[in-house]
């Protein structure tokens, strides 16, 4: 089992956090204390949930980490969808971190098929 910061979905969630951690210093003080505290967790525990699903005994826990992280990715849509609607972020910033989000949510549902086509192989 490789090291999973080899792995290349926690480099992509590793760089949309710190991305998201640049952005989130430009939010104005309440945003920054409510939304962006709320994005910034959410995306630092995406990044531990891939240390836990590498790190997962059998491939039952594993396909519920991943699930976990999806979950955790649709909520930081939402997040960034209100952050953009009530002006914490500009429509730029929106776009460049939903860029990084959406190539981390393709490479999750990967890791999820992936993990599905073994479970069928049995």
């Amino acid at each position: 089992m490789t090291q999973y910061y080899h792995l290349q979905i926690f480099k992509s969630l590793y760089e949309f956090t710190i991305e998201l951690n640049t952005k989130i210093k430009k939010f104005k003080k309440y945003h920054r204390y409510t939304i962006g505290e709320k994005l910034f967790n959410l995306s630092l525990e995406s990044c531990v949930g891939v240390y836990r699903a590498n790190s997962a005994k059998n491939l039952k826990q594993r396909m519920e980490h991943v699930s976990k992280i999806l979950e955790y990715i649709q909520t930081i849509f939402i997040l960034l969808r209100i952050s953009v609607d009530t002006q914490a972020i500009t429509k730029e910033n929106y776009s460049s971190l939903l860029l990084l989000l959406k190539n981390c949510e393709k490479q999750l549902f990967g890791w999820l098929s992936y993990c599905e086509s073994l479970t069928h192989d049995k």
